[in-house]
């Protein structure tokens, strides 16, 4: 004769099978409230970087905010996120402050190994700039606020118009 066990009622399983979860649930619950913040804090900079490029005349005031949130950082005695210390010498590159750019690239370069490569070269060719030279960017917005006309329409700036099936270069 094979006995066989009792059924439970389908209630009672149910009720089994959700005590079961529960922990599970509860363990979920409560390491979710834990996430890490991140290893750096940005502090907005994605957002003020993103201003700056899009309103040029917002440039002072982005940099100022960036200069505070990393001098903060450094106060606190965390690590400053890679590249912040290079944006802002770029912030300062644009201003025209070459010692300064230079200073936070030099910085990066001590706190990123990574970056060594990049600001070692930028470094070297500031040094190598006479003091006051813009780069091609800073000269090309100068040109345009005194007024200087872009080439015409079709024609490139010094170069010479490219030869025609028919003639020789």
């Amino acid at each position: 004769m094979v006995s066989s066990a009792p059924s439970l009622p389908a209630e009672v399983a149910r009720s089994r099978c959700s005590l079961r979860a529960l922990p599970v649930l509860g363990l979920a619950l409560i390491t979710g409230g834990c996430a890490s913040p991140g290893l750096y804090d940005w502090g907005g900079y994605d957002s003020g970087l993103y201003t700056a490029y899009k309103d040029p005349t917002q440039a002072v005031a982005v940099r100022q905010q960036l200069e505070t949130h990393v001098a903060a950082i450094e106060k606190s005695g965390q690590k400053v996120g890679p590249g912040l210390y290079a944006d802002l010498g770029t912030f300062y590159l644009q201003a025209n402050d070459r010692d300064r750019a230079i200073s936070y690239y030099e910085r990066e370069r001590a706190h990123w190994p990574e970056s060594q490569v990049l600001m070692t070269a930028m470094i070297e060719n500031l040094r190598r700039r006479p003091q006051g030279q813009q780069g091609q960017q800073g000269q090309q917005g100068q040109q345009g606020q005194q007024g200087s006309k872009p080439p015409a329409a079709g024609k490139v700036a010094d170069r010479p118009a490219p030869a025609t099936a028919g003639e020789k270069p």
